[in-house]
């Protein structure tokens, strides 16, 4: 935290934190209590026809959170995916089988950070406060189970249903094509102030007049509502389920008074 302009009139501090957070899965097992595992799955996904299909893999020697599927590799001439092998190699959709997964994402970021600023001008007053993360994976529930079907028989996600590369979802398979940036910076509180000062008055010494926004705005490459979707929970960290209520968005205005 600093002092960055401080003159008769002027002041402004601001404060930019940062976090790391590193974690890897040692152990699984517990012979002695007869857990004899080295990975189990998780992050469980059943919507509109996706029949309760795990999506991420708790094993030793990888983070939580991490998305476990196939690699998109593209489509054959007659529209049938191909998807990378762990070897290096391809396969397709058709002969894809439980030895064709890898770990293809996580959903916990690089780091997160946050950005603090007070301002004073005169009689003027503002916060500032950014926040946000850096180099996760969301999984987008609501593109593979509503994305464009070669049967279009409900209603599908409109931004993969426009435009030149119109993918078929393949709602018997997972993969990292429904994998996106999570990264976001948002505009998590602004609160702008005027302060009246009172001469020669005996019932008010100051009167204070504000307006606070939160959540104004989110920047992020994500398709999804909201990229803020739980990153720490080990059993479905960075699913966006179709039912996530987004955070709002809330404008107060307020009054703050002293009296003699």
């Amino acid at each position: 935290s600093g002092v960055a302009v401080q003159t008769k009139d002027w002041t402004w501090t601001t404060t930019p934190t940062i976090s790391f957070n590193r974690n890897l899965i040692t152990r699984l097992s517990d012979p002695e209590k007869g857990f004899n595992y080295t990975q189990t799955t998780s992050g469980g996904v059943g919507e509109n026809g996706i029949m309760n299909t795990n999506v991420q893999l708790l094993t030793e020697k990888e983070a939580v959170g991490a998305f476990y599927g196939y690699s998109f590799a593209g489509y054959k001439s007659d529209g049938t995916a191909m998807y990378n092998t762990p070897t290096g190699g391809y396969i397709s959709a058709d002969n894809a089988s439980e030895s064709h997964k890898q770990i293809i994402g996580n959903a916990q970021p690089l780091f997160t950070f946050g950005w603090n600023n007070s301002i004073r001008y005169k009689n003027w007053d503002a916060s500032v406060f950014f926040r946000g993360v850096v180099g996760n994976k969301i999984l987008n529930v609501t593109r593979w189970a509503y994305g464009p079907q070669n049967s279009v028989s409900t209603n599908i996600f409109m931004k993969d249903a426009v435009g030149k590369d119109v993918k078929v979802v393949d709602k018997g398979h997972f993969t990292d094509t429904y994998l996106e940036d999570g990264s976001y910076i948002k505009l998590d509180n602004l609160t702008i102030g005027y302060n009246f000062k009172f001469k020669e008055n005996k019932y008010i010494e100051n009167l204070r007049v504000y307006l606070t926004g939160q959540n104004l705005f989110t920047i992020t490459k994500y398709s999804g509502q909201d990229p803020e979707v739980n990153t720490t929970g080990v059993w479905d960290a960075g699913i966006d389920y179709p039912d996530f209520y987004p955070t709002v968005a809330t404008v107060l205005l307020g009054v703050n008074m002293s009296l003699f």
